[in-house]
């Protein structure tokens, strides 16, 4: 009996050893394989930050390049055989918006008022529904406050959606309530509303005619506080001739 009790404890003692000589291998192998990835980020680094510092310098200078890349640019002019001008080109000048990413509505009503000061529009184009809205967004706690408790428990149990709400706040504000907007405001408001015609992130046209140099070069020198605001120049044709060979000079779609 005592013989069979020590042959296994030799065993025993033997697998044990057998264990550790192997987790003793790997872990040498894991340890060598994390100084072996230390080694090359250290190489790595090195080769970035000593051997091809200044390729990567010129890099981040390149990358860092404002490209200016315009997309105004006048057609060809159409002469005849004596020279004289038969299609010639104007310039036209345009502002115009295009809203950039981070930009709230409160902060388009805030550049709707800074642009109101630079330039001049005819604001009799807006529609009073369009200017009762432009209203809501000045004055929220008013508009709200033409809602009633009722009308707000409707709306909560989904008797009535958002846009009631707000038709309501429309159908309450009085004529001298919208009296109160001054022709700033009415300017601003007009301005605000092309900002927001169509798509949301197309381009709108806030004023293509009647531009002055005075409002053209106030808005191009303000474009970085006027953020999504820019100028730039579109072309016309112009056919000295009238209608004289139009078929066969052309158009421009």
């Amino acid at each position: 009996m005592k013989k069979h009790y020590k042959k296994i404890y030799n065993i025993s003692t033997l697998k044990n050893t057998e264990t550790r000589e192997i987790i003793e291998k790997r872990y040498s192998i894991l340890v060598g394989l994390i100084i072996l990835v230390m080694v090359v980020l250290v190489i790595k680094l090195f080769i970035l930050q000593i051997v091809k510092n200044n390729f990567y310098l010129n890099r981040v200078d390149v990358l860092n390049q404002n490209i200016v890349l315009s997309n105004s640019t006048p057609r060809g002019r159409i002469y005849d055989r004596n020279g004289n001008i038969l299609v010639n080109n104007e310039a036209v000048k345009v502002i115009y918006y295009k809203k950039q990413n981070g930009v709230s509505e409160k902060d388009e009503i805030a550049l709707a008022y800074k642009v109101a000061d630079l330039i001049t529009l005819d604001y009799n184009n807006l529609s009073e529904k369009n200017l009762k809205r432009f209203w809501v967004k000045i004055n929220k706690e008013l508009a709200s406050s033409k809602i009633t408790s009722d009308e707000y428990k409707k709306y909560e149990e989904r008797k009535l959606t958002l846009n009631d709400l707000e038709e309501l706040k429309l159908s309450r504000i009085t004529v001298e309530e919208l009296n109160k907007l001054n022709n700033k405001d009415r300017l601003a408001a007009y301005i605000y509303y092309l900002m927001n015609v169509g798509y949301s992130y197309d381009e709108k046209i806030i004023k293509d005619a009647d531009i002055s140099d005075k409002e053209y070069a106030l808005i191009a020198e303000n474009a970085i506080n006027l953020k999504g605001f820019d100028v730039r120049l579109d072309w016309k044709r112009i056919y000295p001739y009238g209608n004289t060979f139009r078929t066969i000079l052309g158009n421009v779609s």
